[in-house]
């Protein structure tokens, strides 16, 4: 009886330790705690955080998103508290080459990241970088396009608006 009652007791504790945790909930993407912390431990208000410029940087990458075309975009509120800093979405055609010279300079002030979500070639995407001394990342942005409910490019997104 004592070996039974010593094997029930042991099996019971081996099985909960092999058990594997159990998602109570899924609230969404998440972000690195750690981009807040540090602006908090140094005092800093206006962080910027800096992209590295990797492997990936070198690469001829050209972006292509059917989803999204220059055009119009209306002003809305929305709620995006874990968009760590503004971004912002152009193409290389002229309507985003205007929209991009008339508001360079408050991109830069606010640290926005660019993404660019339409460009001929890898040459175009580096002559517009030099032009209005910015860091363009090409991207597809289809999964922006769908999540924010947009159509068009240029457009500035932060966390509480969305503007062209």
């Amino acid at each position: 009886m004592k070996q039974l009652t010593l094997i029930l007791i042991l099996s019971l504790m081996t099985g909960q330790a092999f058990c594997a945790p159990k998602v109570i909930a899924q609230v969404g993407p998440t972000v690195a705690v750690s981009l807040y912390l540090k602006s908090i431990d140094e005092g800093v208000h206006n962080t910027q955080i800096i992209l590295p410029k990797n492997k990936m940087a070198s690469m001829n990458l050209v972006a292509n998103t059917k989803a999204l075309t220059p055009g119009p975009v209306k002003t809305k509120k929305i709620h995006a508290p874990l968009l760590a800093q503004p971004i912002y979405l152009i193409g290389d055609d002229d309507f985003s080459k205007r929209w991009l010279k008339k508001y360079v300079a408050r991109l830069q002030a606010i640290h926005a990241v660019g993404f660019i979500v339409n460009a001929r070639s890898h040459q175009t995407i580096k002559d517009l970088e030099k032009q209005f001394h910015l860091q363009l990342i090409p991207i597809n942005g289809t999964a922006i396009s769908h999540h924010f409910g947009l159509s068009h490019y240029p457009v500035l997104i932060s966390q509480h608006r969305i503007e062209q």
